[in-house]
């Protein structure tokens, strides 16, 4: 996805794709502009995925610039694309090393919260080696 190409780049000086090489083509990287939320989506936001606390301290003002700008983010889209592709025959689950609990001050709910209420499977890195067959890795 391309915006989880971006967030690679910024994150730990873009060292993911540097290693990666083929995240770089073009051709790996599914456009987002047309994944778009539902109704239910945005109810969801508003009520189940923004943290309580966070929420009561925000403006009207300030709440509609987090929540348009949590739309645009690499996890909003991995989301859009889980609902709209999880009734594939395909098995889809999201790869995260997010935990849970809600430790970094954030309007929304971590990945791993939003994906149990949306009952969407979400695994870490260590777990797909484990379940996907034929993958190979190597430590340099």
């Amino acid at each position: 996805m391309d915006k989880v190409f971006e967030e690679c780049q910024y994150t730990s000086r873009g060292i993911v794709v540097q290693a990666l090489d083929y995240l770089k083509e073009k051709k790996n990287q599914l456009k987002t502009t047309d994944l778009l939320p539902n109704i239910k989506f945005f109810n969801q936001l508003e009520n189940q995925f923004i943290n309580g606390a966070i929420r009561n301290r925000l403006s009207s003002v300030q709440f509609e610039k987090m929540k348009n700008e949590y739309l645009e983010s690499a996890d909003a889209k991995l989301l859009f694309f889980s609902l709209k592709n999880s009734k594939s025959t395909d098995k889809l689950f999201i790869v995260s090393e997010e935990t849970e609990v809600a430790n970094d001050n954030k309007a929304f709910k971590k990945l791993p919260a939003i994906c149990k209420i949306l009952q969407l499977e979400i695994i870490t890195l260590p777990k797909l080696f484990e379940i996907w067959e034929g993958i190979n890795f190597e430590i340099k």
